[in-house]
Order: C-alpha cells, then structure tokens, then sequence
C-alpha cells in the first residue's frame, strides 16, 4: 500500500509539473521597454513617457534624477540590444519615487514583472518594491526584492492568481526602490511583462454547413463543429430569396453536444416541391438565449432529380497557420457570395502595419501569406498581431504571434 501511495504521489507531481511547463511554455511577452531604443542620443536628456518597444504601454518616473549610462547584457526579450539603461538615485528617508508602467494587458492572465537592476557601490542597501493598481492611482500589494549586487540582475515579481489585474484590460505597474545608498545610482534596464494568453472561448467554432439534395425530394443538412461552449443548440431556417426576415423555421431545436471535440450534426428538409433556388441558414443558440446565425448557403433544387448545388463556402472559416509563426503564417479565409474585402495586420497598440488585400473576389476559398513584414518590407518585432478582415462591413479578427 505504501509502495502505491508513493507511486500515485509521485505520478499526481510528475503531472503537476507536466501541466505547470506546458503553462509555462505559452508564456509571451506582451509588454517589453528596451531602455536601448529608447535612448535620445543628446546630452542623456530622457523624455517621459517612454514607450513599450513590445505590446502597448508607457513609463513615466517621479524620481529626482534620470540619467542613461551603459546597459546590461541581461537581455529579457531575444533580439534586442541593451546599450544603455535608466539610472536613478536612492537617496535615504526620500519616498515617493518610481518608475510608473501602465500597459494594455487585454487576452493575458498570469502576470509577471520582471527587469535587471543594479548598485553602483557595496555600501548601504537597495530594495526594490513593485506593487500594481487598477485605476491608476492607488496601489496595492507591494513586492519587495532586496538588490545586493553591483552586477545586473534580474528580479522576478510574480502577480500570477491575481483575479483583481486578471479581470483588467488595462493594469498599471509601479517600480519603487529604497534604501540607504545615498550617493551613486542605481539602474534598472530590460523591464519586461509576461503573461499566459487566455483561451479564445467561442460559444461555437464552426467549421463547415453544407445543403446536399437527397433521395426523394429530401435536401440534407450538415453542420461540422470543432469546439462548443454552453449551448442550447440549432435550428434551420428556408427561404426562397436572401431574406433572413422572411425564412421559416423547417426545425425543431437540435440540442448541442456542448464538446471540444468535433462533432457532426444533420437534417432532413422533406418539404420541397418546386424546383428553385433554395437558401439555409443555421441558427446557433447560447445557453443565455442570445443567437447569431450563418451566412446562407444556397442550393438549386431541381423536382425532377437533377439537382445542380453550387459549391459551398463557409463565411465563418478565417484561421491563421502555424500560430505561433516565424518566417511567415497562412490566413485562409472563404467567400459564400462575391464581397468586397479588406485583410490588415495591426499591432497591440491598435496600429496597423501591413495590408495584405484590398479587393473585389468572387465567391470561393483563398489564402494569403504574412511574411512578418510591415508595409515598408521591415521585420516586425516579436509579439501579438491581430488579423483583421472586413468584408462587406463585417469584420472579423484573428490572433496570432510573431516569434523573431
């Protein structure tokens, strides 16, 4: 029995730490100040704000005296240099001096802060505090590190399991350093943000509805899904024009296996009997009542047993692959009926740095390509982009991330 519990223990923390690397391994930066690019080249005069080189966000100070000297080869975030570096005074008994970041952490949960610091001299002692707000204006929870080296390095303050930054699209940092080393300066170089990105938690991904004449004046329905999330299921309407407001309901409610596994679905329209052009649309239902319905898909139905169905394109199908992505992703989107089209790359800061297609296209399936590049041919840095598709006013977004 022993010799079981010890198995079984060591088989629940051999899974612990399976799931905590796996957790680990989806960590991204999504806010990153490279003091180096920040750096304004005449006389160390620093200009607040600074902005974040990664991801959205700014940094400004309250300390008394700002100067740049030579960084720290502590580098956070691959790919960036580290040159030059903040240096502020810890003057003893003063209070009330940091550095302040407020940064956009939208799609994240399990924050860490981290940066690498130092002290000029071994005398006195140097403590750094980061502590968070919400609002901008009082902050709470205060972490403190002592610094104990005249050599960079890196402090880690962990915010992971806070539901109060959790629940926050925008979360405000505060940087506070204290002590008794009362001449020189200390600095702070590479200050880096993490998270762990939260699910894209879609009551339905649908991959695919199609209209298949049958046997006997019978039209089968079928609907794939991929993942669905609470709820209550479908129902099918028909119309003999592109008018949703006049459809009838040709369903009872088909309940929803809520899985996220694939799941197939399908129905029998034994209703016709005129030949003509036919329109489906599905109806998907949430567990709080709300709806939202697909494109339509169309079918030419003929009495006599000739049916001629158009190929069918799903609107809903928009998926970038690989995410993550290095050289390049592919964006496959489909087209149900011919529509004007618009497909963008913005960055977290909501700018948009490359447009891939601006056109008219006929119905059907197509891919394009992102090579990492913005509208001038020049490498994007490593982060979050949102893939952006506006057809016909509709828009829709896709998450990806570049890795340099």
């Amino acid at each position: 029995m022993k010799r079981l519990m010890g198995i079984m223990t060591a088989l629940i923390i051999l899974f612990s730490l399976t799931y905590l690397n796996a957790q680990e391994s989806e960590r991204q930066v999504f806010a990153y100040w490279s003091i180096n690019e920040n750096y304004p080249g005449y006389n160390n005069q620093w200009t607040f704000p600074i902005t974040s080189s990664i991801g959205s966000g700014q940094m400004t100070t309250t300390f008394s005296s700002v100067t740049g000297i030579t960084g720290t080869g502590v580098n956070l975030v691959s790919g960036y240099a580290s040159e030059y570096a903040i240096r502020v005074n810890v003057i003893a008994g003063e209070s009330g001096r940091f550095l302040t970041l407020s940064c956009s952490k939208q799609d994240y949960k399990s924050i860490i802060v981290s940066f690498a610091i130092n002290r000029t001299t071994n005398s006195g002692y140097v403590g750094a505090t980061v502590s968070y707000s919400t609002d901008g204006s009082s902050f709470e929870g205060g972490i403190y590190k002592s610094v104990s080296s005249t050599s960079f390095e890196t402090k880690v303050f962990s915010f992971e399991n806070n539901t109060s930054i959790d629940s926050q699209d925008l979360v405000y940092f505060r940087i506070a350093l204290s002590g008794t080393n009362t001449y020189g300066s200390n600095t702070i170089d590479n200050i880096q943000i993490t998270g762990i990105p939260n699910p894209e938690t879609l009551p339905c991904e649908l991959h695919s509805f199609a209209a298949i004449p049958g046997y006997q004046n019978s039209v089968n329905l079928t609907w794939i899904t991929h993942s669905e999330t609470g709820l209550q299921g479908f129902r099918l309407y028909r119309n003999n024009t592109d008018c949703l407001d006049s459809a009838c309901l040709i369903s009872p409610l088909i309940s929803a296996s809520n899985s996220s596994t694939t799941q197939t679905y399908s129905y029998t329209d034994n209703e016709l009997t005129e030949s003509d052009i036919y329109y489906y649309w599905l109806q998907v239902i949430e567990g709080n009542g709300l709806f939202s319905y697909t494109q339509p898909i169309i079918l030419n139905w003929n009495q006599d047993g000739q049916p001629d169905p158009p190929p069918s394109y799903d609107d809903r199908a928009f998926r970038a692959y690989p995410n993550p992505f290095n050289a390049e992703t592919t964006i496959h989107y489909e087209l149900s009926k011919a529509s004007c089209i618009t497909l963008e790359v913005y960055n977290s800061r909501g700018q948009k740095v490359r447009c891939l297609d601006q056109s008219s296209r006929p119905a059907g399936s197509y891919n394009a390509i992102w090579d990492g590049r913005d509208d001038n041919q020049r490498l994007c840095a490593s982060g979050v982009y949102r893939i952006v598709m506006v057809r016909d006013g509709f828009r829709s977004a896709k998450k990806v991330v570049l890795l340099q």
